[in-house]
């Protein structure tokens, strides 16, 4: 009997405890641990609610593309709910260039955002956490409209993407107008489960790389000149880079000279007396294949891709032959300059390259038959200097310059085209600097000859997109 007593007193204890326990756990997770730091519940994704507009009806894919997998057909007047917005093409913010990411009935998949009308937002409140740019589309290659400070009150619409990237953006409204804010920038209020006094934590800080290229681009701007002695403004080294991957060549073809980037693929081009070879990689850095020229082509020196055309072009060092590569039928070509040039570059927002060679930096048009535009005065570093490959974007150039030293002393110059003046130098400690691309995120990318025949490339913390 008093054993029983006792059995039905433990089980009792038993509950209590696991009652106050669970009471405990809700408590916490409503006023927040006693700890000094925030703590982040995650937040619902903004949405919206909107009506298929076709009389023919909308297929429903399984990618944004009318080429993607039909999941469904939906009917005129569907009611289905916005999940995110997609932006399939930089720098246009067509409807046709847009898709949802959506609901409806069980099933979700993307239909182009010119299908759907009658959109209602939830909406969801947030404060801009640092100064942050707003453009017209999701992306740093959209045109910006202006900046908000630290604090700001907006009302966040949509998650949106970027064309070619996984970073998060928001669809934002501001002043009753439509823009684009990158999320790292923008705490959304109803995130917040508790606080104190401290700083907040890592899910409301944005990257390393994110925090530091304002400053970097700030330090760019700030004071410009005609190209007189260096003016150095910052340095590449572990702490603020990352190693993507290593590259090699092939058939005894192992000296790096250029490389170049077509959104989805890296090309890196080896070339020595031996011979000449692109090597494709993944942007994950699988190696897919290895292209060998023809025939012997010299000394090469610098590589660029032109998507306008779909098509290479490489620069021999210090001549005005250059050749042409088709990466789809690996058949080459040759075209003229009208100046020697060792380092080539192709800017997608003014659609002009940009060559580096002796006497300075030229700007030359896009049509294939390299008409002279612009020249202008490289930046005078003391010593010997060897002159290296370049690339462009946003209107300025970035230009690989190499000491005497090539292991220890490489630098990045950077020049603004419209006016043509330099902004100032970057050093890098990893070794000798071959070539220079811009990722989709618009993160400036280096490929250095860090030891022997290790070849990597490395993403910097400068957002090129951020020289506004």
């Amino acid at each position: 009997m008093n054993m029983n007593i006792n059995k039905r007193h433990n089980i009792i204890q038993v509950r209590r405890t696991a009652t106050v326990a669970l009471i405990i756990l809700l408590l916490l997770a409503t006023f927040g641990a006693a700890c000094p730091e925030l703590t982040y519940a995650t937040a619902s994704s903004p949405t919206a609610t909107a009506k298929i507009n076709s009389s023919n009806g909308v297929n429903l894919r399984k990618t944004a593309s009318t080429s993607g997998k039909i999941v469904a057909s939906l009917s005129d007047n569907t009611k289905v709910t916005i999940k995110k917005e997609i932006f399939i093409k930089e720098n246009s913010t067509s409807k046709k260039n847009r898709w949802y990411y959506v609901s409806v009935s069980g099933r979700s998949g993307y239909i182009r955002s010119d299908l759907v009308d009658n959109i209602k937002y939830s909406g969801v409140t947030a404060n801009t956490s640092d100064a942050v740019n707003y453009r017209v589309g999701a992306g740093t290659r959209m045109t910006k409209k202006g900046t908000l400070n630290k604090g700001k009150s907006v009302t966040v619409r949509l998650s949106a993407k970027a064309a070619g990237s996984n970073k998060l953006w928001y669809r934002v409204s501001i002043n009753g107008k439509t823009y684009y804010m990158c999320a790292d920038y923008v705490q959304l209020k109803s995130a917040i489960t508790s606080s104190s006094n401290s700083s907040a934590s890592q899910s409301n800080t944005p990257s390393i790389e994110t925090a530091k290229q304002s400053g970097i681009a700030k330090a760019l701007l700030n004071k410009t000149s005609d190209g007189g002695s260096a003016r150095y403004v910052y340095t590449f080294n572990s702490d603020n880079c990352k190693n993507l991957f290593t590259v090699s060549g092939s058939n005894g073809i192992y000296t790096p000279q250029g490389m170049a980037f077509d959104g989805k693929r890296y090309y890196v081009l080896f070339a020595n007396d031996s011979g000449q070879c692109i090597a494709t990689y993944s942007d994950s850095g699988s190696k897919l294949n290895t292209s060998k020229f023809p025939k012997n082509r010299g000394h090469l020196n610098g590589m660029t891709w032109n998507p306008d055309k779909g098509i290479f072009y490489i620069f021999k060092g210090n001549q005005t032959t250059i050749y042409t590569w088709n990466s789809q039928s690996n058949s080459f070509g040759t075209a003229t300059t009208p100046y020697s040039s060792s380092g080539v570059g192709y800017d997608k927002v003014t659609k002009t390259f940009y060559a580096s060679s002796q006497t300075g930096i030229r700007q030359y048009s896009s049509d294939g038959k390299f008409t002279h535009k612009k020249l202008f005065s490289r930046c005078k570093h003391s010593g010997t200097i060897y002159i290296q490959d370049c690339c462009g974007a946003n209107g300025f150039v970035f230009h690989g310059i190499s000491g005497s030293n090539k292991a220890k002393i490489n630098y990045i110059d950077v020049y603004r085209v419209s006016d043509g003046k330099y902004m100032g130098s970057i050093k890098e400690t990893f070794g000798e600097i071959e070539s220079l691309i811009v990722d989709n995120e618009g993160f400036l990318q280096m490929l250095v000859n860090v030891s022997g025949t290790k070849e990597q490339i490395i993403k910097t913390p400068l957002n090129v997109y951020e020289l506004n």
